[in-house]
């Protein structure tokens, strides 16, 4: 079972399953929370795994807000072998959390963050993470901001990122 802690600023959204319903619709794009989110879904549908709410949480940005999140998952008897974090700052809460109760990483949890930020290669043990582009996602941004102001129609735009694997994450059995 995968657990999926993100943010979003402003916090926009009450709860879980409207978070999840956000991911659904058409301003989805809004916020990266709700695009990681429809990620997380595709992926999971991929492995034919289930879409569990009580899996999906809602944090801020920093690092207490993931200690936090792990903890709550931890205090409501959550059962879970995985975490993906918003982003690596959360992504090391989450770990501090794990690791106050003796849960090693990655042989009983493996955790994965995003954006490769120095926090993933500090961590102990080094953070899996998501990397992104972003001299090219700003240079797509304001491509698309120009070509708005001159009227011209614009389409989303993916822009590739890699995963850094490092030693947060392992294979499991089964």
């Amino acid at each position: 079972r995968i657990a999926f802690i993100a943010s979003a600023w402003g916090s926009p959204f009450a709860d879980a399953s409207e978070f999840i319903r956000a991911s659904e619709s058409s301003r989805a794009g809004a916020f990266s929370a709700t695009d990681r989110l429809r990620g997380y879904r595709q992926a999971l549908a991929e492995f034919n795994l289930e879409l569990e709410s009580e899996l999906i949480r809602l944090s801020d940005f920093g690092y207490d807000s993931g200690y936090a999140a792990g903890k709550k998952l931890m205090a409501e008897l959550v059962d879970f072998d995985a975490v993906i974090a918003g982003n690596d700052v959360l992504a090391a809460g989450v770990m501090r959390a794990l690791a106050e109760q003796n849960i090693k990483i990655p042989e009983k949890v493996s955790i994965i963050g995003f954006d490769d930020s120095i926090p993933a290669q500090i961590a102990i043990p080094q953070l899996t993470s998501v990397r992104q582009q972003p001299f090219l996602i700003g240079r797509e941004a304001m491509r698309m901001l120009a070509d708005r102001q001159a009227g011209k129609v614009v389409q989303d735009q993916i822009i590739d990122v890699e995963l850094i694997v490092r030693d947060s994450t392992s294979q499991k059995e089964g």
